[in-house]
């Protein structure tokens, strides 16, 4: 899935290949038809036939169309039957309107050939002879938006275009970076009540609708998710568990969330309960996990099990409080090798954790590629340091940072399993981005590695970077960017490479097939 290596070995740094800001080599460099993309609709936005082609009409009918509230008038300037010319030109444009609606959706949804699940092109939901997911659920859940054509998505086509005819450069590929089944090894699930005597259902929300749709043979899921959910929903129903209400702000279970240890293929379940705390929750969260326990005599499906106690209205999933955390069965710490390095990170709940572990270990290792030997490594966005420690077999230094205040136990655990050189050289604090610049984690440091979250780059960050004398980061040659935001790496790549900052790697890796995201790996060197 690897593309082509850029001219020059990937370990050493670049030098651009002409100079000048990006905005101003596109003009001097494209025609104006290459220079124009092809137009990309919003990818979040779902076309609504019905609702366009009352819009279409409305626009079409003109002054003799009726307005919402006014009473036809009958007589000399009421209203009019349109005339047979008149009929004619509004059904060519309602026929011009719907080719277009069908255009925009084979734009939303992907290329001709794609199988959609409103049936424009196509096939039924949960089969088709072009159906790489072979999912029973597509088409209500929400879920996956594409059985087919998984790398030809409208953010996909989007990268192409950008990378191709705006940042200029030409070895840009993507692919999947594992298969299309079992990949995900953590998903978070909606709750709703089975029965008006308790119960509850798991799952995604129906597509358009706040309906919780069950998905017991999601194909992507782990199996050992659908494991986890199909026993813990007959728990509930065992033990008369009740779905949290939120019109009443009734009921118990929320949400849960589930993450595998692949290793061993057991689940870290956490209950998201309705209650302050364990002794508000009573004997009805006592009673599930007593059910839980007992359907795993075995001791092969629960690694753990926890609860984060969330009260209130609103769609957050978790209360962030550490007294909202509480381990009720297990063990603390699970625990994933990742990575070329194969480091040992103990992961808990409170954690971000990828869904696709198995794909983005391949994007550490590509990333891994653009570290020169003996480089001074810091590390902004940088979780637990999945990215960074892979890179200590190479780097004489790594300094890495991040905001989530529930890492400090983790990282000290992760470092104390490394071996006393690698751990010499590593330093981290628990701070924002901008805190770990201003605090001289970048002081020297010659390689900048950025995860940012889907937003992107922070305004103050960027205006650090795109600096020649900047005093946080005057001393940067490489920008290692993994990117979860296409958006986001655009807006930044455009202000860095407009600042002196060359692009000279980009690859794009699908971690999560079936939807329309993308993970981009982007390295850019800075001009002498």
């Amino acid at each position: 899935m690897r593309p082509s290596p850029p001219s020059s070995s990937p370990s050493s740094f670049h030098e651009p290949r002409g100079s000048g800001p990006i905005s101003e080599a596109v003009g001097q460099h494209l025609t104006p038809e290459a220079a124009a993309p092809p137009e990309i609709f919003d990818v979040d936005a779902r076309p609504n036939s019905q609702k366009a082609r009352k819009a279409a009409s409305s626009q079409s009918q003109g002054k003799g169309h009726r307005e919402e509230g006014l009473e036809e008038e009958n007589g000399a300037g009421g209203w009019q039957r349109p005339s047979r010319v008149q009929q004619r030109r509004e059904k060519r444009q309602q026929a011009a309107m719907d080719d277009k609606l069908r255009r925009v959706k084979i734009q939303r949804f992907g290329k001709e050939g794609l199988l959609f699940k409103d049936g424009l092109a196509g096939g039924q939901a949960g089969g088709g002879r072009d159906d790489a997911l072979q999912c029973e659920h597509f088409g209500a859940c929400s879920g996956c938006f594409y059985r087919s054509g998984l790398v030809e998505t409208p953010v996909m086509e989007n990268a192409r275009v950008f990378f191709q005819r705006v940042a200029r450069y030409d070895n840009f590929s993507l692919g999947l970076a594992t298969g299309v089944h079992g990949w995900r090894t953590q998903a978070k699930l909606a709750v709703a009540p089975l029965s008006k005597w308790g119960g509850c259902h798991l799952g995604l929300y129906e597509e358009g609708s706040h309906r919780v749709l069950p998905i017991p043979n999601c194909r992507v899921h782990h199996p050992s998710i659908n494991r986890a959910v199909q026993v813990l929903t007959e728990a509930t129903v065992t033990m008369k568990t009740r779905a949290f209400d939120p019109a009443s702000l009734g009921g118990s279970l929320r949400y849960v969330q589930v993450a595998v240890e692949r290793r061993t293929g057991r689940v870290q379940l956490t209950l998201v309960w309705n209650a302050p705390g364990k002794k508000e929750a009573g004997g009805e969260l006592s009673r599930l996990l007593k059910a839980l326990k007992a359907a795993d005599a075995s001791g092969g499906l629960w690694h753990s099990i926890w609860v984060n106690f969330r009260t209130g209205p609103g769609n957050t999933i978790f209360a962030r409080e550490a007294r909202s955390w509480t381990k009720l069965f297990g063990a603390d710490f699970l625990t994933e090798k990742i990575g070329p390095s194969q480091t040992l990170f103990y992961l808990t709940p409170q954690l971000f954790r990828q869904g696709n572990l198995d794909g983005f270990e391949k994007l550490v290792a590509r990333a891994q590629e653009f570290v020169p030997a003996q480089s001074v490594v810091c590390e902004l966005y940088g979780g637990g340091g999945v990215i960074g420690l892979n890179m200590l077999g190479k780097a004489a230094a790594l300094r890495f940072s991040d905001i989530n205040p529930y890492l400090g136990p983790c990282v000290d655990k992760t470092l104390q399993a490394l071996p006393a050189k690698k751990r010499e050289k590593v330093s981290f604090i628990i701070a924002t981005a901008l805190e770990a610049l201003e605090a001289g984690h970048a002081d020297g440091a010659n390689v900048l590695i950025v995860d940012p979250p889907r937003k992107g780059l922070e305004s103050e960050v960027v205006a650090h970077l795109v600096d020649r004398k900047d005093p946080y980061a005057g001393t940067l040659r490489r920008i290692v960017y993994v990117s979860c935001g296409f958006e986001a790496l655009k807006r930044d790549a455009m202000a860095l490479m407009d600042s002196g900052w060359r692009l000279v790697h980009a690859e794009g890796f699908v971690l999560f097939p079936g939807s329309d995201h993308l993970e981009t790996l982007a390295v850019f060197d800075r001009t002498r």
